[in-house]
């Protein structure tokens, strides 16, 4: 007969659970990243003008995955700004799914005001994109081909409504089954963030979090994704959409972390 002292704590057990579930998104997601990245750079090193952009914006995703412990967030903020702001600048079309970021940025910063994260993340974005339109204003030439290029890379001049339209194209959404995989993982990540972030964090706390959790979850899936539905029709398909699956994996990954820090602090209090 096993005794109460030698058996496990429920709660002991959904700490292990946590922890093994956090290691299983990361690695998955790093996962796809790696392979992901390798499928769609590395071949197409011959005219891949996107590669600057993915640098950059990469380099602005991965930075969040320190948000959750960072004791110095302002800073944290404006350097993801700046890399985001840089990235805008060599793919305009790319905006959209770093416009999420501050959304993940403030739920995965506890006590983080929303104020705070889009003030801190958004001046070092709304400069490139003034000098990018100062540019552009001193060099009148360049607008004469925004026209013609926007009738070739989007879907202005494709026929029907554009509720019709989006049912059209929203399965080009899912390129490949890597990606319907990936999405699939973020999905039920999303579900368990939710209940993660209802039964662990304090009463008082709860709403607020709740709010924003469900925000950014909601942001990624409006501006990442649909967001880029009218691109989706450019001849570069399905390179347009790949950042912002390589977003949402940096996402998962930085949301995995937050569990397994919150699991391992629960774990080790009396």
């Amino acid at each position: 007969m096993v005794s109460i002292a030698q058996s496990e704590p429920p709660r002991a057990r959904w700490h292990v659970v946590l922890r093994f579930g956090a290691l299983a998104v990361q690695i998955l997601a790093i996962t796809y990243l790696g392979l992901s990245i390798s499928r769609y750079a590395a071949p197409s090193t011959q005219g891949f003008s996107e590669a600057p952009a993915w640098f950059f914006a990469l380099l602005a995703a991965a930075l969040c995955s320190l948000a959750f412990d960072s004791p110095r967030g302002k800073v944290l903020f404006v350097h993801i700004g700046v890399l985001a702001g840089i990235a805008i600048l060599f793919r305009t079309n790319q905006a959209l799914a770093l416009m999420s970021l501050p959304f993940a940025l403030s739920a995965l910063q506890q006590g983080r005001s929303w104020r705070s994260s889009f003030g801190w993340f958004g001046a070092p974005v709304v400069a490139s994109v003034a000098l990018l339109v100062g540019h552009a204003l001193l060099n009148v030439d360049a607008w004469r081909g925004v026209a013609e290029y926007a009738r070739v890379n989007t879907a202005l001049s494709e026929t029907g409504s554009p509720v019709d339209l989006a049912l059209r194209l929203a399965p080009l959404l899912v390129p490949s089954g890597a990606e319907q995989h990936l999405l699939i993982i973020a999905i039920g990540a999303g579900v368990a963030w939710v209940f993660v972030v209802a039964l662990r964090d304090p009463i008082g706390q709860r709403r607020r979090r709740l709010g924003q959790v469900i925000a950014a979850i909601g942001a990624i899936a409006a501006l990442a994704f649909g967001g880029q539905i009218p691109l989706l029709t450019a001849p570069y398909y399905p390179r347009i959409i790949m950042l912002s699956y390589y977003v949402l994996a940096s996402f998962l990954v930085a949301v995995s972390l937050t569990w397994y820090s919150a699991a391992t602090t629960a774990s080790r209090a009396p």
